[in-house]
């Protein structure tokens, strides 16, 4: 049987009804470019700021625990852990056995966003001043056309969204690209509400984070006002751009790479603010 052909779409009424339901068609007529790489330098571009990892992160960095301790977690045997570290594998012992092959606890969805929250809490990504995680509520606008494009959770830094979290509950889930499209779409609608309130591209580089089960990949997208200018009237002749570090994503229930995923959380945090020093240097540039 010869190879299904992939439909061409010319126009938004083409397009399925949501980003969460967008495929290979809609990503080629958005001109989404995804790249995956293990050169953390194509993602966060240096110079790079100070990394402030607080207290709370640098514990879960202490915790020598890997996949095997994690996923057989019992408080009652672990009077050596903090309290943060108990409640940090408390969560992960339940993505883990969620996606165990013949697991009872199989495709429960909450797991990974529960798990999420307290670890990004912990790095201080919501620090009760200008900092600020929220429900991902936006649409992306093309032609006219709005389609919804909620992720899992948002970043702000002041007013602005500066990043973008997009979860894949399991490992062997159906999802097109494990989210990829998802994300994208929604790093693009976070750039369109940054734009309409500001009038420029704010921030230089969005960045984002993908889950899959524990893995974690940082994620950034740097866009250019002709794209966003393209969107309002019809589909882009510009291509957008998605770069996903690293190649194989970091694994939590991994001592070494949970040390490596916190540090560069915690770098992500310090990039979302810097965006002000940034648009004050393009104000100084652009007198």
């Amino acid at each position: 049987m010869a190879p299904k052909r992939k439909k061409v779409i010319t126009s938004v009424d083409d397009f399925r009804d949501n980003t969460s339901s967008f495929r290979a068609e809609e990503e080629e007529a958005l001109k989404i470019k995804i790249i995956y790489t293990d050169n953390i330098d194509v993602v966060i571009t240096p110079p790079l700021p100070n990394i402030n990892i607080t207290p709370e992160a640098k514990e879960l960095q202490d915790m020598s625990y890997n996949y095997a301790e994690l996923i057989t977690y019992s408080p009652d045997d672990n009077g050596t852990l903090s309290k943060i570290q108990r409640k940090f594998s408390s969560k992960i012992k339940l993505v883990l056995i969620n996606n165990a092959s013949g697991s009872i606890e199989e495709n429960v969805e909450r797991y990974v966003d529960d798990m999420m929250n307290l670890l990004l809490d912990y790095i201080g990504f919501d620090d009760g001043y200008y900092l600020e995680m929220r429900p991902c509520i936006l649409s992306l606008t093309v032609d006219g056309e709005n389609f919804s494009s909620m992720a899992d959770r948002e970043g702000r830094y002041k007013s602005d969204i500066v990043w973008i979290l997009q979860e894949d509950k399991h490992v062997r889930s159906s999802t097109y690209k494990h989210g990829d499209i998802q994300l994208a779409c929604a790093m693009i609608a976070a750039y369109q509400y940054n734009y309409i309130k500001t009038d420029r591209i704010h921030p230089k580089v969005m960045m984002g984070i993908k889950v899959v089960g524990d893995k974690i990949y940082i994620c950034s997208m740097e866009m250019n006002e002709d794209y966003l200018e393209e969107l309002i009237d019809g589909l882009p002749e510009e291509t957008v751009t998605m770069n996903l570090y690293p190649k194989n994503g970091l694994k939590l229930s991994d001592a070494t790479q949970r040390c490596r995923a916190i540090e560069l959380l915690s770098l992500m945090k310090e990039i979302s603010k810097r965006a002000d020093v940034e648009d004050s240097t393009d104000d100084i540039d652009s007198t």
